[in-house]
């Protein structure tokens, strides 16, 4: 039997090949068929301009996670738990999801008739599938799965899925206000993206700690993560503290551990100012800033633009309260002077309005005479008003969505 040429062998396989894939396809449930419609990663995204060993300096096995700090701290982590900061991320599951997976409430619609993106669990997994066609004639175009929980839930949470080691944002978001799955923020209501990447500095809000890699800017160790905003987000890797103490159970005085209250005023502020000061430029690699340090050398935060309350980045929380007279006149006022980062306290007006009366006596309202005592109870509503801001907006299929945040310039409003 005369022998085939080397080329032709090569092709025949390659057309084999080509013709097993076919078939495997046709029985698939339509995943990945092309639609100018949905966007999908391409090439992983350059990373940024840093040498290897610059990426290095954000890295640390020094993270040991909030559970070690339980043992001595047990009050504290309890009161933590229930904070938004302990939800800031977490991995997805039926506790940590938001949003509904019922067939009546688990879609979102698009501004085409014919594409919508379909929530669902599958064998144990959450997805979300870009989805076309008419009911009864579906074709599912593109899955991805739930694997990372953003947001507390406040607002709204954000989800991010995992292609090998690339970390993507999925294009469906939970809005809490409509109890809905919406357009992912920042989202067109004419496309359904898979392709945004999740950066190290996005997960430097959304994590305690994540471990980057110099591959893509998206680009991470998927083992080396501490969820959520925890204890050593504010106080500095934990692993030395733990070590020392455990070894030394009678002294009581902290060792190894940075106490964000014994830091200068600009050194507290700038410890919140990571996170509620906007996205910013990153200096150093994202996870480099450490409680104390002076921020401005890690992170380049963009002006403030004082007419805009902030977006879903809390991006001009800080740039606001300094236009305030309180922190103006105030030689010691930050942002624990109003909030306790271990307790949750979200909407307890009475609460923060004795914190006000700490300087501010209730019969000097000017609407004291008219309201009388009760108006103790509530200096927010009039003093720190919520209002949209037109950077904060959410595309749905039929409207644009802009949500009501706290503003942190607190004044004296005047009535409309």
């Amino acid at each position: 039997m005369p022998k085939l040429p080397v080329v032709v062998v090569i092709f025949a396989l390659i057309a084999c090949g080509v013709f097993i894939a076919n078939i495997v396809s046709s029985s698939s449930t339509n995943e990945n068929i092309a639609d100018a419609r949905i966007e999908l990663p391409g090439d992983p995204p350059m990373p940024f301009p840093y040498r290897r060993d610059q990426i290095s300096r954000g890295h640390s096995d020094q993270f040991v996670g909030a559970n070690a700090c339980r043992d001595c701290h047990t009050a504290t982590y309890e009161s933590f738990l229930k904070t938004a900061h302990s939800r800031t991320s977490a991995p997805a599951s039926t506790d940590s999801i938001a949003g509904s997976f019922d067939s009546d409430r688990n879609e979102m619609s698009t501004s085409h008739d014919d594409l919508k993106v379909v929530m669902r669990l599958v064998a144990g997994r959450y997805e979300q599938s870009a989805v076309t066609g008419e009911a009864g004639n579906q074709c599912q175009r593109h899955t991805e799965s739930f694997d990372i929980v953003t947001g507390s839930a406040k607002m709204g949470q954000t989800y991010l899925y995992w292609k090998e080691d690339l970390l993507y944002q999925l294009p469906v978001s939970y809005f809490t206000a409509t109890d809905s799955w919406q357009n992912s923020p920042g989202f067109e209501a004419d496309k359904v993206r898979f392709d945004r990447p999740v950066t190290a500095r996005c997960m430097e809000c959304h994590t305690t700690y994540m471990h980057a890699t110099p591959a893509a800017m998206n680009s991470f160790s998927k083992e080396r993560t501490v969820f959520g905003v925890s204890c050593e987000k504010c106080h500095g890797p934990g692993k030395s503290h733990v070590d020392y103490h455990r070894a030394n159970p009678d002294d009581q005085s902290p060792q190894h551990i940075t106490n964000p209250i014994d830091l200068p005023v600009e050194r507290q502020t700038d410890v919140c100012s990571l996170c509620h000061s906007g996205t910013g430029m990153p200096i150093e690699p994202a996870f480099s800033y450490r409680p104390g340090k002076v921020l401005s050398k890690f992170v380049w935060l963009d002006p403030p633009k004082h007419k805009f309350i902030g977006s879903i980045h809390s991006d001009n929380q800080l740039a606001r309260l300094k236009m305030s007279k309180c922190f103006q006149m105030s030689d010691d006022m930050t942002c624990i002077t109003c909030h306790n980062p271990h307790t949750n306290e979200r909407g307890d007006r009475a609460l923060f309005s004795t914190r006000c009366q700490k300087c501010h006596q209730p019969k000097s309202c000017g609407e004291f005479e008219r309201v009388g005592s009760s108006i103790s109870q509530n200096c927010i509503d009039c003093h720190m008003a919520r209002s949209t801001d037109p950077k904060m907006v959410l595309e749905t299929a039929d409207r644009r969505q802009f949500p009501k945040m706290a503003d942190h310039y607190i004044r004296l409003l005047q009535a409309k």
